[in-house]
């Protein structure tokens, strides 16, 4: 699994069994159904405190989200390719600033997806806020791989950023439909279709002050 953005996955190869089997398990955490233990996961000898997940199904649970992780950044890194295409076909004159402004509103939404599907996992209430998490990934019984914790805060920061600039796009290109609608180059129904988008885009934005609000009160 490879890492992307807030979620650092960090398969461990060189771990081995005996330093596993060394881990001694200190007490159960604040989350439930998690124990502390200490790994000696960088292999000088010493044991790092991390957490670890008591039940299988939690773990199934955790990778399950993880996966669905992966294959969201996946396809965000698509939109951002095709958007580095665009980019460069625009600095040779043959994008239009419309065009590339579209691309990156996708980019953006493609973004907010990840955070969202991380914010998914993070709300099971399986990852401890502040820990490393150990997880077994072969179900042999082992912590095999290591990942950061979720931060709801700041992802939903994020999202929220992100949510504003997708707003104040959508204002953009709404100016820009009636601009050409008065200059006889878009019909009304552009206008009215571009306005729709704006106000979709503002609920989106609205939605996710909530969000953010919300949850910095629990």
């Amino acid at each position: 699994m490879s890492p992307h953005g807030m979620i650092t996955t960090i398969m461990l190869a060189h771990l081995t069994i005996p330093s596993l089997l060394a881990a001694c398990l200190l007490a159960s955490c604040a989350t439930p159904g998690t124990s502390q233990g200490l790994i000696d996961i960088d292999g000088d000898g010493l044991g790092e405190k991390v957490t670890v997940l008591e039940r299988p199904q939690d773990q199934q649970t955790v990778l399950l989200h993880l996966q669905k992780i992966e294959a969201r950044q996946e396809m965000l890194d698509i939109v951002k390719q095709g958007h580095l295409s665009l980019e460069r076909l625009r600095s040779a004159g043959r994008v239009s600033s419309t065009q590339l402004m579209t691309s990156e509103a996708k980019v953006a939404k493609a973004t907010i997806r990840v955070i969202d599907t991380k914010l998914a996992l993070a709300r099971t209430g399986l990852l401890p806020a502040d820990e490393l998490m150990m997880l077994d990934t072969d179900g042999d019984g082992l912590p095999d791989m290591q990942h950061t914790p979720l931060s709801a805060n700041k992802l939903l920061e994020q999202k929220l950023a992100l949510s504003l600039k997708l707003f104040e796009q959508s204002k953009l290109v709404h100016a820009d439909a009636e601009l050409r609608h008065e200059a006889g180059r878009r019909s009304i129904l552009d206008v009215h279709e571009a306005e729709r988008l704006m106000y979709a885009a503002k609920l989106d934005w609205l939605k996710a002050r909530m969000e953010r609000d919300t949850n910095s009160k629990m």
